[in-house]
Order: C-alpha cells, then structure tokens, then sequence
C-alpha cells in the first residue's frame, strides 16, 4: 500500500465524537476510571452468556479506563436505564504502537436484560464512526484496520458484526491440559537457562522480555509492539503470577519467556483452579531448540505444584511457528474456539 491511510479511510458523515442517541428511554454518557465498578458487573452479567469461559477482573478494567491512549471524552460511551444504571458500554482503544499496521480496538457490552432493542446495533455504529476517525489521524501507508473479539458461540454478537460489515478472519483455539497427567521429559542446549520473571527485582530483565516479545511476535497475524506503559500495567495487575513465569535465557540474551496469571474469579466461574499461560514466545534465532517446550513443562511443573488443577490458553489456528502442534504434543486438547473480525482499509 503506497497512500496514506488517511486518504483509505470513509469518514462518516456524523462524527464519530458524538455519543449514541436512543432508543427511547435510554441515555447515553462518557466513561472513566470511577465507572470501573460498574462496567465490571455489567461485564460480568454479559459475559456470562457472551464468553463464559473467561472472566475480565475489575483491576484489569480500571488499567483499560485509565490507559493514556483512551480519551474517555472521545473513546467511550455508556447506556444509561431511566433510573441511571449503566446497561451497556463501548470503548474505541487506540494503539499504544503500529509498526505494520494500525489497528483500533472495539471493545463492548449490553447487559443480557436489554437486548433486541437496537441498544448493541448504536453502539457498534458510533464505535464504528470514532474508530475510523481514529485511524483517518494518520498518515502512513499501512492498513488499517477495527477489530473486535467474539466467543465462537455467541452467534448473536458475530452476527451484529457481521451485519455490519466485520468478516471473521481468525480463529483462536482455547486449550486445556490436565495438570494431573504426567509430563514430557525435555532437554535443551546446555548454555541455556531458565529463571524466574521478577520484574520487581529484575526491571531491566522485564524490559529484555518486553523487547524479545515485540521481537518474537514481529510474525504473529494482527500482532503490533506492546509499550513499556502497557507492559509494566500488565505486571501490575493482581492476576500476574511471577511466580508461575519464566524467562530462557542465553548468557544475558533472552531466548524465550512464558507468562502466566491465575484469575481466581474465572477459575470459580470455570469450577477448576487453573494457570493461564497469557504469553509464550521464542525469539526467531531460537526457534527449533526446544525453548519452547522447556518453558512449557516447566511451568506446567509448577502450576502442579501450586495446587492448581489445569493449564490453560489460546492459540491462533493457523499460528506460523507451529504452536498447535506443540502444545498437543505436550496434552493439551481443545475446549473452546473464538474469533476475530476484521473491517479493513
């Protein structure tokens, strides 16, 4: 692509700054941090039915409200019920980087009592309408693109968006690995390492981290570079357990790294106690050594001797690198699929 992006983009005819208006009874305000409470319990009652298989915690809304990136007078919007109660929310999250691509981020919910009333079809409209406005801000000859995530199952939200012009383009695959079965035997070059990710006590090692997973997921279909703010929010969070990372190492090179979180919340919603291996990367001059697979079993060795019960992630279906066919390898099998689409320009 050789013109700009801005030059790609359909604006709309109305602003996308400007909030949803109906139906009638409803109104519509701005969101920010202090709405974090109650866009966590209308999350929670809608994700019951629309992704019942993972649970967002209120500290990980309060980072998304609170992200430098989010103007919350122009990226946000909330319905109202006549007696104030917020009954559903939309967010336009910008990007932090975009180095092959530009891509904005539609992230929304209607709580499950008010549906069918055209409450989803003007949030996604607006949402719409920001997102290009976002992505006509800039100049570069890359794609653009508005992505939203759905559970597989829940065909009502595909359909919205489908509707309106979204086209499924990826599927990620939810696997699960028993921790009571037993694990592989692994070996891996003898200058190879692993230790612990302590960006408490080692922030210069979460930086090398940060900087080998930019590096190690350059070839991941939609992946873009992850900030340092983003990073060091994402270690921040409650639901990080360090304890449960772990980092490959080569001398002082990072050759991989396997973050986990253990969200208590969703292991109750789920019925298991349960690891979720958030992030597992090699970087390319690594691949084909078994960096991988340690990382893998090593953690899975310790989620065992956590008390936890299962293991748990996501996978793109068509991963390059071959992860499907790692992680089968070592027990995992699928549970649930979900999807991305795309509207690109």
């Amino acid at each position: 692509m050789s013109s700009p992006l801005r030059d790609r983009v359909p604006l709309p005819a109305e602003g996308g700054a400007t909030l949803p208006s109906g139906p009638d009874g409803v109104g519509w305000r701005r969101l920010g941090p202090a709405d974090a409470a109650e866009v966590y319990e209308l999350r929670r009652r809608a994700g019951r039915l629309d992704h019942p298989n993972f649970v967002v915690s209120r500290e990980e809304i309060e980072s998304d409200l609170s992200r430098s990136e989010l103007d919350p007078d122009r990226d946000t919007a909330g319905a109202t019920d006549a007696e104030g109660r917020l009954i559903a929310y939309g967010l336009v999250v910008r990007p932090a980087e975009s180095e092959s691509l530009v891509k904005v981020f539609l992230d929304g919910h209607v709580d499950p009592d008010r549906r069918r009333e055209g409450i989803g079809r003007r949030l996604l409209d607006w949402q719409q309408a920001r997102g290009l406005e976002i992505l006509a801000e800039h100049d570069v000859p890359l794609p653009g693109w508005l992505l939203a995530q759905s559970d597989a199952g829940s065909t009502h939200v595909v359909d919205l968006l489908q509707r309106a012009g979204f086209a499924p383009r990826r599927y990620w695959l939810e696997l699960r690995r028993d921790l009571a079965e037993p694990l592989p035997e692994v070996s891996v070059d003898g200058a190879l390492r692993i230790r612990g990710y302590e960006p408490e006590h080692a922030p210069d090692l979460a930086e090398r981290v940060r900087v080998a997973r930019n590096e190690a997921f350059r070839d991941h279909w939609g992946s873009q570079p992850v900030s340092a703010e983003d990073w060091a929010a994402r270690d921040a969070l409650p639901v990080a357990r360090h304890d449960l990372s772990f980092v490959m190492l080569d001398g002082e090179e990072v050759a991989g790294f396997l973050i986990t979180t253990v969200n208590p919340e969703e292991c109750e919603q789920l019925g298991f106690p349960f690891g979720y291996i958030e992030l597992l990367g090699t970087r390319a001059a690594y691949r084909g050594r078994g960096v991988a697979r340690a990382l893998l079993v090593r953690a899975l060795a310790a989620f065992r001797e956590a008390g936890l019960e299962q293991a748990v992630l996501d996978v793109d279906s068509e991963s390059p690198t071959g992860a499907v066919g790692l992680y089968t390898s070592v027990g995992f099998r699928e549970a649930n699929r979900s999807l991305s689409l795309v509207r690109e320009w």
